[in-house]
């Protein structure tokens, strides 16, 4: 797992892709991600 969040952190850095973490007690945020990714 550690690879791949290396690799998913590089590819960020590399294409200045701002990052933005999920706010504390706030599922909707999450479930609106996995929403989204179960599309693709």
């Amino acid at each position: 797992m550690k690879v791949i969040g290396n690799a998913v952190l590089r590819e960020r850095q590399e294409s200045r892709i701002d990052w933005h973490d999920i706010a504390p007690r706030k599922p909707m945020q999450f479930a609106v991600i996995e929403a989204f990714i179960g599309r693709l």
